[in-house]
């Protein structure tokens, strides 16, 4: 039986599937500028990264910048939350997922500060500069604060809110510096998502996902963890749209289970910014 999470309105972006080449963005996802464990933590070597970027911020455009700014302060969101989560619950999956984390939004400050851009993020724990990420990080602490379970069940959906954001800019960027650093960014997110599911069996809960497809929730699931070589059939998989869903997760929660599916044209990945629960029986 699939189980429901309580989660309040995040601002998840209106996606739609859209098939790529598996390949589009699998040779950057595997260059060797990450480390990963076994356990599915991942490590930017950042020097490798700062000697290798050949673009300028004169080759960026607005919505590049912006995804970005997004970015930096998205990442950095996920290891606060996890810090937070270490400290309720003490489990040392929060801490070291957190440390990634940590990494992999220094990656993005890297980024910034290769283009000459100013950091959007707060040093301080808990702070951020864009009010829905503020919200959502507050409404994500609330829900995993009521047991460990609920703790791993919300890293899991924060993977899944990573893992589509990195897509969606995946599919808008055209800087070889910035795809390589979403390209490995996306693998962590898809071995985080693995950990705190595995963590989430090992309570005798099943995990539904809430924003990935149940296929590609599943294919992620029931592969093994990536690292720097990457896995045989993995690269760019879904495309994103446009708009806001302005759907509330406490609405699909209330409907029934399972996730959230957004309409959009498949054919070009353009969502229409409307979103519905994904019901068992619909």
């Amino acid at each position: 039986m699939k189980r429901t999470i309580l989660f309040a309105a995040a601002f998840a972006v209106a996606l739609a599937s859209c098939d790529q080449s598996e390949d589009d963005f699998g040779t950057m996802g595997n260059a060797q500028f990450m480390e990963y464990t076994s356990d599915g933590n991942s490590y930017f070597d950042q020097r490798a990264l700062e000697t290798n970027f050949t673009t300028s911020v004169d080759d960026l455009t607005e919505a590049e910048i912006e995804g970005l700014m997004q970015m930096r302060e998205e990442e950095k969101m996920a290891r606060d939350v996890y810090l937070k989560f270490y400290e309720l619950w003490g489990s040392n999956v929060f801490q070291n997922i957190a440390k990634s984390e940590e990494s992999h939004t220094n990656a993005v400050l890297t980024l910034l500060n290769h283009f000459g851009l100013t950091d959007p993020a707060s040093s301080e724990v808990g702070v951020f500069t864009n009010p829905d990420i503020q919200d959502l990080y507050d409404e994500l602490v609330a829900a995993g604060s009521e047991s460990i379970l609920k703790a791993f069940e919300t890293g899991a959906f924060i993977e899944e809110y990573d893992i589509l954001d990195l897509e969606k800019l995946l599919e808008e960027n055209t800087s070889t510096d910035i795809q390589l650093v979403y390209a490995n960014l996306l693998k962590g997110s898809r071995n985080h998502l693995r950990a705190f599911v595995t963590q989430i069996n090992n309570y005798g809960e099943e995990y539904a996902p809430f924003l990935l497809s149940d296929d590609y929730f599943s294919e992620i699931i029931n592969s093994e963890m990536e690292n720097m070589s990457g896995n045989a059939g993995w690269g760019y998989k879904y495309a994103g749209g446009n708009g806001q869903s302005g759907m509330s997760y406490l609405d699909c929660v209330n409907a029934g289970t399972g996730g959230i599916s957004y309409n959009g044209n498949g054919g070009n990945g353009q969502g229409d910014g409307t979103a519905v629960c994904n019901n068992d029986d619909q």
